[in-house]
């Protein structure tokens, strides 16, 4: 992501945090400059782990932020779809999506269910 693209991803997401405590509003931006620099290290360096750990980091605190906060899931959708994700790179905004699965078993039913390959081995 661009400097100027990464600048307004992390004012929207401050702001987004600073309607939950205001207290907190710097300490996201440090640590979400922080998060950059390793992402940035780990791409130049070819290291994918490093990269997807801090992903999930983050995905972990905004899953809490949200779940902590409930009237915020609603923003922060919006947020993603309409600010964020306009500002990706045509190739990043490809692996970007959102899967709902929905199923309801009873009796003696079974679902499966799968984003992608699923295999089911039954005797």
């Amino acid at each position: 992501m661009a400097t100027d693209g990464w600048q307004r991803t992390k004012d929207l997401v401050v702001k987004l945090w600073s309607r939950h405590d205001a207290t907190e509003s710097e300490a996201i931006g440090r640590e979400l400059d922080a998060a950059q620099e390793i992402v940035v290290a780990a791409h130049e360096e070819d290291d994918s782990e490093a990269a997807n750990a801090v992903t999930a980091i983050w995905q972990l605190r905004f899953r809490e932020l949200v779940r902590t906060d409930p009237a915020l899931a609603e923003e922060l959708r919006r947020v993603l779809n309409d600010e964020l994700l306009p500002v990706l790179e045509p190739e990043e905004r490809s692996r970007v999506g959102s899967i709902v699965m929905r199923a309801n078993a009873s009796d003696n039913a079974r679902v499966y269910q799968s984003a992608r390959d699923m295999t089911i081995n039954e005797k």
